[in-house]
């Protein structure tokens, strides 16, 4: 299933903030493809250049061949962990910053104070012991949180006459006509 409009739409969010959604989603999964296709493209390239045969002859000292291996290996690694933390980071914010109405606007500094080398994903892609994870955010973020209040209408207090506090109830309807001429 993917992040699209009518996803959103059927969430119940406003036009206003699919758009926000939308374009942030984007942005991070733009930056996501330019870095693995920036990764693969390195890849492709360091796979090439230990097949030719050609370019064996420069290796064939045994630090050098190694050398390259290892950067090979390493580099395979960080792409890895990029991907990883990318997929991480993306469950973080669909699973729990939005479940618990975290303010977007600091979505960036909240995921830079999570520590993603402790959450584990489960066979299935999704996050391994989220409760505790959500509890340590509205801890950590809780005057960040966004709650809605329902409250109920405001009704406005009577307004007081200019009732003079000192007269006296009328008894009868001559003296209840002498009080509003009086008033006047």
């Amino acid at each position: 299933m993917g992040l699209t409009r009518k996803f959103l739409k059927d969430l119940g969010l406003e036009s206003e903030q699919i758009e926000k959604i939308v374009n942030e989603h984007t942005d991070v999964v733009s930056a996501i493809k330019e870095d693995l296709d920036t990764s693969n493209t390195k890849i492709k390239e360091l796979e090439k250049e230990t097949k030719e045969e050609v370019d064996l002859t420069n290796y064939v000292e045994k630090g050098k061949y190694e050398t390259l291996e290892t950067e090979y290996n390493t580099f395979k690694t960080e792409t890895a962990g990029k991907e990883t933390l990318a997929k991480k980071q993306g469950l973080v914010k669909e699973k729990v910053l939005k479940e618990l109405k975290i303010n977007e606007k600091i979505y960036s500094k909240v995921l830079k104070d999570i520590d993603f080398a402790k959450v584990e994903l489960d066979g299935k892609g999704e996050i391994k012991d989220i409760e505790t994870l959500k509890s340590s955010i509205k801890n950590d973020w809780g005057d960040f949180i966004t709650t809605e209040k329902a409250s109920g209408v405001n009704t406005a207090t009577p307004p007081v006459g200019d009732k003079n506090e000192t007269q006296k109830e009328p008894e009868n309807l001559a003296e209840a006509l002498q009080q509003k001429i009086e008033a006047k």
